[in-house]
């Protein structure tokens, strides 16, 4: 597993069971956006540095943030993204671990830019995964 496993299948179920499901634009994967005027989820695994967490160097521990973007149209306002977000935040609590990976701190909310008649908010968790070498 990695942190990408993880973290992606966890959004992956927890999409599919929505009604209706919300499409995912998967990291370096073809997507067209939605015609219906649905909103969208655009996952990014960032990570920001790795170390050895022991001096002996058989554990190593791989840290950075796990992003989630919320695109809707423009115009429809922030009600819903902001109910998904709470939603993902619920999702990706600070306990339990997801296999190797866990969350660090509870997920924060940013507004991003209007993109091209669309509205963006971000949610953010820092992340930490822990493995053994030997």
């Amino acid at each position: 597993m990695s942190v990408r496993s993880d973290l992606e299948s966890r959004l992956k179920t927890w999409a599919d069971s929505q009604n209706p499901p919300i499409k995912i634009a998967w990291e370096g994967r073809p997507f067209t956006k939605p015609t219906d005027g649905s909103s969208w989820l655009q996952p990014f695994v960032l990570p920001s540095y790795s170390k050895n967490a022991t001096v002996d160097g058989i554990r190593y521990r791989e840290q950075g943030y796990w992003q989630i973007n919320i695109w809707s149209v423009d115009g429809k306002g922030a009600g819903n993204q902001e109910a998904i977000a709470q939603q993902l935040i619920n999702l990706f609590p600070v306990i339990p671990k997801f296999s190797d990976t866990s969350i660090e701190r509870v997920g924060s909310m940013s507004q991003g830019p209007d993109n091209a008649g669309y509205r963006v908010l971000a949610i953010s968790w820092p992340y930490r995964r822990e493995t053994q070498t030997q």
